[in-house]
């Protein structure tokens, strides 16, 4: 679904290319507990949007899985966001938005109504692109739930010819892996449904504010990083290729895998 208030100009950007990105953190409260943090990460956050503003071609779309709000989801959080993006909605680059456990859904359809809500009170979405269709899924509540897993699985089944690349705020919560427990709740039933769908070939989420790539039964997991806690912050510039996509760690801080690309050929 791209936001209706972050639309912007007509351009041309490379209809294949993307900017991912996770746990914004937008907040607005400057009393004087937060200066301090909320300048800085308020400060990243300016940088992260530059540095996509400044690419070229530009992509096509970006999109943000969840933990847009500061801490809970405030109305003056959203607005922050959204004054923040400004460059990005100049530009004319839509806006595609997942739900985190940091937002409040009420709140942000207030700032950003959506078109429409195919699952009750849940926020969803099928983007369709030339070489993948993107399905964002809401884990605002720490998991997927029944009914949405439901409308993910007609959703893939209803395309099935091109690759799918599946979002969402949570990790999977798989003890033993690099993003550890704390996950998603259900994770076991969203892998039921992604696993033997052989269209789906990524899924990407935030949460644990870390870069990191896995993979299951060959759909790669992606772990996108936080564009504002200091140290790990930055963004991921995602070609799409025939049968494959090409990752770039784009950080603001010393990594070693800054601007390092990364090829994940489809299963």
């Amino acid at each position: 679904m791209v936001v209706p208030k972050l639309f912007g100009a007509s351009v041309a950007p490379d209809p294949h290319r993307f900017a991912l990105l996770a746990d914004t953190h937008a907040n607005a409260p400057y009393n004087a507990s937060l200066k301090s943090i909320g300048g800085l990460w308020d400060n990243n956050l300016k940088r992260v949007v530059g540095q996509i503003t400044s690419i070229w071609p530009l992509p096509m779309a970006a999109f943000v899985v969840g933990d847009l709000a500061f801490n809970t989801g405030e109305c003056p959080d959203y607005e922050r966001f959204n004054k923040l993006f400004e460059p990005i909605r100049s530009a004319g680059i839509p806006v595609h938005l997942a739900m985190g456990n940091h937002d409040h859904r009420g709140r942000f359809w207030e700032m950003f109504p959506p078109a429409e809500t195919p699952v009750p009170n849940r926020h969803v979405a099928v983007v369709p692109t030339e070489r993948a269709n993107f399905f964002i899924l809401d884990s605002l509540d720490g998991e997927v739930g029944k009914v949405q897993l439901q409308w993910l699985a007609d959703a893939l089944d209803a395309n099935p010819d091109l690759p799918a690349i599946t979002m969402v705020h949570h990790y999977p919560e798989e003890p033993g892996k690099p993003w550890g427990a704390l996950g998603l709740l259900d994770t076991p039933a969203l892998f039921d449904v992604i696993l033997p769908r052989k269209q789906v070939k990524a899924h990407f989420f935030g949460h644990s504010h870390h870069w990191n790539i896995g993979s299951r039964a060959g759909v790669h997991l992606i772990n996108l990083p936080t564009t504002v806690w200091d140290g790990i912050t930055g963004w991921v510039d995602m070609l799409l290729d025939h049968g494959s996509a090409r990752l770039q760690f784009n950080t603001l801080d010393p990594h070693p895998e800054i601007r390092k690309q990364v090829t994940l050929r489809w299963r």
